[in-house]
């Protein structure tokens, strides 16, 4: 066989998903030449052979070739597999050997399936001239095909051809011939005929002929009878629309119990080609299929079978043809967990989970388990651009300890009312036991996933996840608060950047609790045999190969702790450096959601993508640098940028003011001030430098500058109407003659209730202040009842519920006791933590931007919505119009079947319990935008959301992949999404926005 150097060149380049098929000739000729590459692999395929035979077969034939070969020039530059790094170079004659890619890549895994040996071919102008009287190259003299043409390739063990061929036996006629060939290939190539026609010789003909079949390769287009590997490395195919024929939404389209889908004579699973959750192929492409057990459909099928693609969603395997959801097992293939011999930390060993589908292994992830202590030390992964791609809302099968473990019940260890047993005899205090394992709510040791399961794409292998091999005591607070933000956000981070990392998500440590006494004790879940330990802290170490960089995210596992605890009992065990990072959504220091500012190799961190610096500053000229959430003080004023009425807002998305020497601030506090005592209320400083400002000749640090009391925001009735009997109220700060804006509300003065809150996300929305103390609720200047903060109690809740069901029993079912989150809290409509500064934050506090929103929905899927709008506004750099509201007045019922409207003010009929919140996203630039809705009722059914009216618009959310919901989760709140077109037909909130036609977000 025979591989060409420009070959070599653009399987780089379209393997690293650079490669632009419009890319001229002589560019790709003038590479050639250049220094020495290296590429990782991900996977072990790539395409093993292209029989490009009437071409390639006369070049290996010319006069010559072999005497042309040597050994000294075969083995000078090896281009080979060592460490899982294949290395091309520039081979040219040389004396000089290339250094050991063990010493220079150490410690780096497998990269091909076949070992690769170069040489080298010098085409010279009479051989061209010969060949051009076969009818092979253009009838012009003097011509070269290349400069340095073929690498000859041998493999360990010759591989069938499986890569697109060009039929033996075939005459091409000539030049005209060879291009006409070229047609079918070309379908993939953009403007092909025009490129066609511009190709001046054999030279870039030939050029155009591997750039299209590798443009085949990359784009799961094959010609051919045998399916063509695919890296996983570069799941995101280039699949051109018009080669399409079947589309699987992998979420909507698939059987259950799904077969394991698999790239055909490949261990790899055939995962989707976009972020969508669509597998993409062409007609003929095959799949296969493998059930562990039986075919429940079709019936009768071996395990393992082949099924190609017809068009839409239907395949044909051998006579039938099926819709690709009829292929179904009788339930969900069975994966394995198998011990390797390979050692790990602490005397631990590495097993493999995954699936043995024949004599194939297809691996899903790897731990390190300590079989002494019975815990696991890490998971070992992959997130890939696509991972956020992954199959939602998928039954969980119940754990597994198959193979491992000593108790014979490490499911029962995890009960709540056995951990209260075991801690109780091991603090040797009852007492302590009951306060630290409640009976309800999400304080105890829950089965903390290592790897989640939503890191994995398809059910299968997310099923695969569940045995407690990947699994520690976590405390469920920290599981389901700021370490599920933390995988959710890694998952949409490689999204995002379109990056592929390796993950190790591990414990560390032994968590402690203490008796009343005062003695600390280390705890275990399987006592008194002291194994399965309770970790003190989960990390997950994120690397990306290609730049060498990578960071730690880290979250201590004990809601119980105080904050001098943590710093004081070893659980910050590395600098701190979470202030760099800004893809993570989480409340860092919140300790009953997770403490998780740990993160560490700082001078290893992701690229931070910055696209977005209000003011320009270059690094030179940087002079003060002010870390919102840590250098500013408290109670703090309002920061102004001088003369406008505007916030002094931060230059990104890291939370930093940047500011040059001698910059000004003006700087406001309503009432008095604590430093500098009596000052006036509006003052302008200076940067110096670092933290130190200068007023009035004096040089203060920056978080010297502090209010006695808090500036207090003001709500004025601006007399525009809106919605209903709506008015819009203006929210912001009164700073003399200037007013700054945060946000307005559109409230209903006869129902009393906000129809919507507008404002606008930037791209440094995500770069909030965090950790801000929240205010008291205020109704000011609003609301017929005296003391609406007292009517979102629970006791008064019951009441209310229970007045207008006329059935206390019910009433007492659908609001449940503390600390339970099956109440109706005051749901902010504009999120607190969408506003940058503590002044904006707290003036989210006013009733005029809330609505009785049940805490499940509220604390959940509404969050989920609320932190992914902002970081897709950071992320893509842009602004959004937001539309913030609630709509439909939400029932419950009685014992007696009978559904009632609930509201708070009962019976004025006042303050209405939603159907739904939307969060409505316009980028008015590009005239695109969404609707994301979530069900605002945790008490009902599916069946009950489709036929009641909650499904407003058609939902499009398979098409969005930037929140990360649980959107079927009924009682976290049933969720999708819409176009505008579609809300804005039922919805009339915002009738200025009806008759313009956006495009879907996506």
């Amino acid at each position: 066989m025979i591989f060409c150097k420009t070959f070599d060149l653009v399987l780089i380049i379209v393997l690293l998903n650079q490669l632009s098929f419009a890319v001229e000739s002589k560019k790709l000729l003038n590479d050639v030449d250049g220094n020495a590459r290296d590429l990782k692999l991900q996977d072990d395929y790539f395409p093993n052979s292209f029989y490009m035979h009437e071409i390639l077969q006369d070049i290996q034939r010319r006069p010559g070739y072999q005497d042309e070969l040597n050994d000294e020039e075969v083995n000078s530059k090896p281009l080979r597999k060592t460490q899982g790094i294949i290395r091309v170079g520039t081979h040219r004659k040389s004396t000089n050997s290339v250094s050991d890619d063990r010493t220079k890549y150490p410690g780096k895994i497998i990269a091909s399936s076949m070992a690769l040996k170069p040489s080298l071919k010098n085409i010279s102008d009479e051989n061209d001239t010969k060949l051009s009287k076969r009818g092979l190259f253009p009838k012009k003299p003097g011509k070269k095909l290349l400069k340095k043409v073929c690498k000859y390739v041998k493999t360990r063990k010759e591989p069938k051809p499986v890569a697109v061929k060009l039929q033996k036996n075939v005459e091409y006629n000539g030049w005209d011939g060879l291009r006409k060939k070229l047609a079918q290939p070309c379908l993939v190539y953009p403007d092909c005929d025009k490129k066609l026609g511009q190709l001046k010789d054999m030279k870039d003909l030939f050029i155009f002929f591997v750039v299209t079949i590798l443009a085949l390769a990359s784009s799961h287009v094959i010609n051919t009878d045998e399916q063509l590997p695919i890296f996983e490395a570069s799941d995101s195919t280039n699949i051109t629309a018009a080669n399409i024929a079947c589309t699987i939404n992998i979420n909507t389209q698939a059987g259950s119990p799904q077969p394991v889908y698999i790239r055909p004579g490949t261990n790899q699973f055939f995962h989707p080609a976009n972020r969508n959750g669509e597998i993409q192929m062409t007609a003929n492409q095959a799949i296969e299929l493998w059930c562990s057990g039986n075919w429940a459909s079709p019936a009768g099928a071996p395990n393992l079978i082949t099924a190609t693609c017809v068009s839409g969603q239907t395949f044909q395997y051998n006579e039938y043809t099926l819709n690709f959801n009829e292929f179904r097992c009788t339930q969900f293939p069975r994966w394995t967990a198998r011990r390797t011999t390979t050692g790990c930390f602490n005397g631990g060993i590495l097993v493999d989970f995954g699936f043995q589908v024949t004599t194939r292994w297809l691996h899903v992830y790897t731990v390190c388990h300590d079989l002494v202590l019975e815990t696991n030390w890490f998971s070992k992964y992959q997130l890939t651009p696509i991972s956020d791609a992954n199959q939602r809302n998928v039954n969980r099968p119940d754990w597994s300890q198959a193979g491992f473990f000593t108790a014979n019940n490490v499911d029962q260890l995890y009960g709540r009312e056995r951990q209260r047993e075991t801690i109780a005899i091991i603090l040797e205090d009852q007492a302590a036991a009951d306060r630290f394992i409640e009976q309800t709510g999400e304080v105890y040791l829950a089965r903390g996933h290592m790897a989640a399961f939503t890191d994995f794409i398809f059910a299968t292998e997310q099923r695969a996840t569940m045995h407690f091999l990947n699994v520690a005591p976590q405390w469920q607070t920290f599981n389901n608060g700021n370490w599920v933000a933390v995988e959710s956000s890694t998952r949409r981070f490689a999204g995002d950047r379109g990056l592929t990392l390796d993950v190790y998500t591990g414990t560390w440590g032994n968590g402690q609790l203490w008796n009343t006494a005062g003695s600390w004790r280390n705890i275990f879940l399987d006592w008194p045999a002291q194994r399965i330990p309770m970790p003190m802290i989960y990390y997950k170490v994120l690397i990306h190969q290609k730049t060498l960089s990578g960071v730690v995210l880290i979250g201590v596992n004990n809601p119980h702790l105080t904050l001098t605890d943590i710093q004081t009992r070893g659980y910050i065990v590395c600098p701190d450096v979470s202030n760099q990072i800004n893809y993570i959504s989480w409340n860092t220091t919140n300790i009953r959601r997770g403490y998780s500012s740990h993160v560490i190799n700082s001078n290893e961190l992701p690229p931070i993508f910055e696209d977005f610096d209000s003011t320009n500053i270059t690094e030179a000229n940087i002079a003060c640098t002010i870390e919102i959430s840590t250098q500013t003080g408290s109670p703090q004023p309002v920061y102004i940028r001088p003369g406008t009425n505007q916030f002094f807002h931060p230059a990104n998305r890291n939370g930093q003011i940047q500011m040059t020497a001698n910059e000004a601030m003006e700087m406001w506090c309503s009432g008095t001030w604590a430093s500098p005592a009596g000052a006036p209320n509006l003052i302008t400083a200076t940067c110096v430098s670092g933290q130190t400002f200068q007023y009035n000749g004096i040089n203060f640090n920056f978080n010297d500058f502090r209010c006695t009391g808090w500036p207090w925001w003001t709500s004025r009735n601006t007399g525009d109407k809106c919605y209903g009997n709506g008015v819009l109220v203006d929210f912001g700060f009164q700073v003399d003659s200037r007013w700054l804006h945060v946000y307005t509300s559109c409230h209903d003065l006869d129902l009393e209730t906000t129809w919507f809150v507008k404002h606008k996300f930037t791209p440094i929305s995500d770069g909030n202040q965090r950790s801000v103390t929240r205010p008291s609720w205020t109704q000011s200047g609003f609301f017929t009842s005296s003391n609406v903060n007292g009517l979102y109690t629970r006791l008064t809740q019951t009441a209310t519920v229970a007045t207008i069901l006329e059935d206390q029993a019910a009433a007492n079912r659908f609001i449940e006791a503390d600390p339970s989150e099956v109440f109706l809290s005051r749901g902010h409509i504009a999120a607190m933590t969408d506003f940058i500064f503590a002044t904006e934050q707290r003036a989210t506090f006013h009733f005029l931007n809330a609505a009785p929103q049940w805490q499940t929905f509220n604390g959940y899927n509404w969050v989920s919505v609320e932190i992914s709008s902002r970081i897709l506004a950071s992320d893509r750099g842009i602004n959004l119009d937001v539309y913030s509201g609630t709509w439909g007045n939400g029932q419950l019922w009685n014992t007696a079947g009978s559904w009632r409207n609930i509201f708070l003010d009962w019976p004025a009929g006042k303050i209405q319990m939603p159907m739904i919140y939307y969060k409505l996203l316009i980028h008015q630039e590009t005239l695109s935008g969404v609707v994301l809705i979530g069900v605002n009722n945790p008490h009902l059914s599916l069946a009950e959301i489709q036929n009641l009216g909650y499904i407003i618009c058609p939902d499009v959310s398979d098409q969005i992949t930037y929140v990360s919901w649980t959107k079927g989760d009924l009682r976290r709140g049933y969720s999708y999404a819409c176009e505008i077109h579609e809300f804005v037909r039922i919805v009339h909130h915002i009738p200025e926005i009806e008759n313009i036609r956006y495009q879907l977000l996506v």
